[in-house]
Parts: structure tokens; C-alpha cells; sequence
């Protein structure tokens, strides 16, 4: 083999190596907690929830920066049409013989004097320090860090979240999966019965009847393992929105073989909701947020005053520095005071405005406290009966088995009809499947009760 090709073949085998190696990582099976990891790391709500939380830190940065000075520069140039001037009479005294030695006005004449140039030049440079604005700045300063409170609660309001759609799309996918191994084993039970009256048929121990009903029992079932299967499909796809990956990746997962302890009492479920949900914190902050900006609004009732300091250069030349008619230079300290004490009732109408809008949220905060405690009811009282339920599917599906066992064995003994035995089948497959959704849905149930209380046990 030529030295070029065997390059170019090894190359290639490299490559496919590479391809193979990145396609095994892809689809190792994930457990519950890499998945929670992958949805709380790649999920569209964290990513918005942490920016806005970002973008509350810099307007807290920002408002911040009113409290200091702030320096400022200008220039400007200005070209006259006409150089200015102003107009006065000069009058001329010489002595006079009649009042010697006293003078006299002998003779006056208009004269236009220029008082500037006809090219302007001028800038300056000027420090401002705000000294007192009735507590405005302090109280902006207050509700912006208020504000990134707020935006860090949000962002674990929405991890909480993701958390939960996390764990519901892992668990749905489980189930999809187990309902269609559900359906699989009922086709291959059906299918097997359906050769049992084949067989029968074929040696005059059925009726043609008989054989037709078990094929059209075979067919639905296939159907079902069709929609099963679609099913499937669908809760991979959804699960991979949720943890952000592509719609199409593979989906492998690790079952989740540890079934939920029982719920706590609800006091103390309702107390950890009070103490830990997210939406009350917020909601607490921003009453606190409301409070403020009444104190922002009543701000307008006092003067503001700021020391202001100035450097000034005016001049004929680019630089401001040559000046025929006056100093081209100053400097200025002053201190400045503005207060606006009449606006037809606007400032009190705004503080009237921020206690009535703390009124409502306050009301909307209570509301908020009466739905989580019951929703924290609700999801116990589910995770309560899902476990009820999965003892008792566990039992109907022990005696599903046993009974369809029995009635194929009579059949094949001709002591059953083709009926009896797909009436054991569906049982059998309705039990399983019921099994399964019992199963899975104390699972969800759990995920429901966490984010209720704004608790998460740790998943394994």
C-alpha cells in the first residue's frame, strides 16, 4: 500500500473512532439527578431567570453610581456674522476763558466700540455633588438591591421549576417505555393464542369464528404497540427539551427503583412551603420594594441641593486662550438649591398611588399564602393515594398473570373459549399497565409535593 493511502486510511479510521467514541457518550444511560443537573444547566427558563438576575446587579451598580460626583466637559464654537459692538458717546473738555482754570465740554462723537470677536471658541470641565435630594438616591439604591433579591429568587423559582419538569419528563419516558413492553408482551401473548386457534381451527376443534376473533384481538394489539411506541417518541422529545439537548438525541435512562417514602404531616409540609417557597420570599421583597418607592414619590417634597464646581476657558483661538475683551479663564464654586413646592397635588397623588399599589399586592400576597398551602394539601393528599394505588396494582397484577396462566392452560385443554382467554389478556395488560402508571405516578406525585413545599430531596 502506497504511504499516501495508508495515511489517508488511517485518517479515516481515526475519524470514525472520534465519531463512534462522541455518539457512546451521547446515549449512556442518565440517572434523575444528571438529568436535574443538565435541565438546571441548559434549560431556556434558568438561562433567562440567571441574565435577569445579571441585568439586576448592573442597574444596582448603575443607580449606585448617582450617589457620587459626576464630571462633565463641553466645547463649543460659535462664528458671528457681524462683530459685536456697542455704541457711546466720547465727549472732549478743554479750559475756557470764562472759567479758567475749570474745563469745559467742548465737542462729542458716536463711537462703536467691539465688545467680542467674531469667532467664538469656549469650553469647560464641571463637577457636580448631589448634597441632598429627599432621600431619593438612598431609597433608589434600596429598591435595587431589593431588585436583585427579587431577580435571585426568580431565577430559584425557575430552577424549582425546571427541577420538576425534569423529573416528570425522566419519569414519563420511564413509564412510556414500560407501557410499551406492556404492549409488546400482549401482542406476543396474543399472537401465540392466535396460533393456538390456528392450530385448533386447522384441526376442526374451533369454530372459523373463534380464529377471526383472536385475529382481530392480534391486529389491535398491534395497533396499541404502534401508539405505544409513538408515545415513546413523543416523551423522549420532551424530555430532551426540558434538559436542552436535540430533539432527536437518544434517550437512555436509569430506572428509578426506589418508590417515595409517605408525606409528612401537613403542618409541617405547609411550614416548610411558608419558609421556603420562592414566590412568598418575593413577594415579601417586593412589598418591602413598595414601601420604598413611597418614600421615592414623598422624595419630591423637599428641595434637592448640590455642590457644583466649574472651570471655564473663552477665547477667539481653538484653545480658548486668547481673549482681547475680557479674562479668558474662571473658575466657580457654587452651591445650588432647586425645589419645586407646587404641582397641583401631583407628589401626594403619586404617594397616595404606591400605598394603594402596596394595599393590593399586600391582599394579592395572602391570596398567593391561601393557594400554596392548597396545593401543598393537594399534592400530599396525591402522593398519598399513588401510594395506596401502587400496592394495590401490584396485587391485581399478581392475580392478572395467575389468571391468564389458568386460562390459556384450559384452553389449550379445550375447557376455556377463545373469549375468556382475551378477556384474561386484556386483564392482564390492563393490570400491568396500571402497575406501571401507579408506579410512575407516586414518582411525579413527589416531584409535585417538592415543588410545593420548595424542598427537593436530593435524587439518586
Amino acid at each position: 500500500m502506497k504511504p499516501k493511502k495508508r495515511s489517508w486510511l488511517m485518517a479515516v479510521v481515526v475519524l470514525i473512532g472520534l465519531a463512534g467514541g462522541a455518539t457512546a457518550d451521547e446515549i449512556q444511560p442518565l440517572t434523575v439527578a444528571q438529568a436535574v443537573a443538565m435541565a438546571k444547566a441548559n434549560n431556556a427558563l434558568v438561562r433567562e431567570a440567571t441574565a435577569r438576575s445579571r441585568a439586576a446587579v448592573e442597574a444596582h451598580r448603575a443607580t449606585r453610581a448617582d450617589l457620587f460626583p459626576k464630571a462633565s466637559a463641553a466645547y463649543g464654537y460659535a462664528h458671528l456674522k457681524e462683530t459685536p459692538y456697542m455704541d457711546f458717546t466720547r465727549t472732549t473738555v478743554a479750559p475756557h476763558p470764562s472759567v479758567a482754570p475749570f474745563y469745559v465740554v467742548s465737542g462729542s462723537e458716536q463711537i462703536e466700540a467691539p465688545t467680542g470677536p467674531r469667532d467664538n471658541f469656549r469650553w469647560e470641565v464641571s463637577l457636580t455633588q448631589p448634597l441632598f435630594t429627599g432621600f431619593a438616591l438612598t431609597t433608589r439604591v434600596k429598591m435595587a438591591e431589593l431588585g436583585i433579591d427579587i431577580a435571585t429568587l426568580q431565577a430559584e423559582q425557575a430552577q424549582a421549576d425546571v427541577v420538576k419538569q425534569a423529573k416528570l419528563a425522566f419519569f414519563d419516558v420511564l413509564m412510556a417505555r414500560r407501557l410499551l413492553a406492556t404492549a409488546r408482551e400482549a401482542e406476543a401473548t396474543l399472537a401465540g393464542h392466535a396460533a393456538d386457534a390456528r392450530q385448533f381451527y386447522d384441526q376442526g376443534l374451533n369454530a372459523y369464528n373463534d380464529l377471526l376473533q383472536s385475529e382481530v384481538a392480534l391486529a389491535d394489539a398491534v395497533q396499541q404497540k404502534t401508539r405505544a411506541q409513538a408515545t415513546v417518541e413523543m416523551a423522549g422529545a420532551a424530555f430532551n427539551t426540558v434538559i436542552g439537548r436535540p430533539l432527536q438525541a437518544p434517550v437512555r435512562l436509569v430506572e428509578a427503583e426506589v418508590l417515595p417514602p409517605a408525606p409528612p404531616a401537613l403542618d409541617h409540609l405547609i411550614t416548610l412551603a411558608e419558609t421556603h417557597r420562592p414566590e412568598l420570599q418575593r413577594l415579601d421583597l417586593s412589598l418591602a420594594q413598595l414601601e420604598a418607592a413611597a418614600r421615592l414619590a414623598a422624595s419630591r417634597f423637599y428641595p434637592t441641593v448640590a455642590l457644583v464646581g466649574r472651570y471655564e476657558q473663552e477665547g477667539d483661538d481653538w484653545r480658548a486662550s486668547e481673549n482681547d475683551f475680557r479674562n479668558s479663564y474662571n473658575a466657580t464654586v457654587a452651591l445650588q438649591a432647586e425645589w419645586t413646592f407646587f404641582e397641583w397635588g401631583k407628589t401626594r397623588a403619586e404617594v397616595a398611588q404606591q400605598h394603594q399599589d402596596y394595599e393590593a399586592l399586600a391582599a394579592k400576597a395572602d391570596g398567593v399564602r391561601d393557594s400554596i398551602r392548597l396545593e401543598v394539601k393537594d399534592a400530599a393528599v396525591n402522593l398519598s393515594v399513588a401510594l395506596a394505588n401502587v400496592e394495590t396494582a401490584r396485587t391485581a397484577m399478581s392475580q392478572a398473570e395467575e389468571n391468564l396462566r389458568i386460562t390459556r392452560l384450559r384452553y389449550r385443554q379445550q375447557m376455556a373459549t377463545t373469549t375468556e382467554v382475551l378477556d384474561a389478556t386484556l386483564a392482564r395488560s390492563q393490570a400491568q399497565s396500571n402497575d406501571h402508571v401507579a408506579r410512575y405516578a407516586a414518582l411525579k406525585a413527589e416531584a409535585e409535593l417538592e415543588r410545593a413545599v420548595g424542598v427537593t430531596r436530593q435524587p439518586s
